[in-house]
């Protein structure tokens, strides 16, 4: 793997680990399916106290993946993915150039559907 690749990979770790809990998973897809919401509505949704929910809120906000916005005396969190996104993409675009391009030798690496292809001959159509 190249050295951008491992760069971008670290970079990408924050978001990977955050996206690894249930919880944090579930506050996502409840901004997702809702819209923004306060910690009072996401405590609501879910079955976590409201300290809980903070606790999440707030590491979401620290990986990038929400924007807090004051309003009055609540603060309404919403998804905010463009960023995380766009790093992403980047480093599965670095990935596929630089760790699964063919060799210099020219001979190809197969794509997982040729690998795990169950099609055989007699499964193809004779052109008519």
């Amino acid at each position: 793997m190249g050295k951008l690749a491992i760069q971008l990979f670290r970079q990408c770790l924050p978001v990977f680990q955050t996206l690894s809990d249930p919880h944090r998973q579930d506050i996502l897809l409840h901004l997702h399916e809702n819209g923004p919401l306060s910690v009072s509505d996401l405590t609501a949704r879910l079955s976590l106290s409201r300290p809980a929910v903070s606790h999440h809120l707030k590491l979401l906000l620290q990986a990038g993946l929400l924007a807090c916005e004051q309003q009055g005396t609540q603060r309404i969190y919403s998804l905010q993915l463009e960023e995380p996104a766009a790093l992403l993409r980047e480093l599965l675009e670095t990935v596929e150039r630089e760790c699964l391009a063919p060799p210099a030798g020219g001979a190809s690496i197969p794509s997982p559907r040729q690998v795990h292809s169950t099609d055989t001959p007699s499964d193809k159509e004779e052109p008519s």
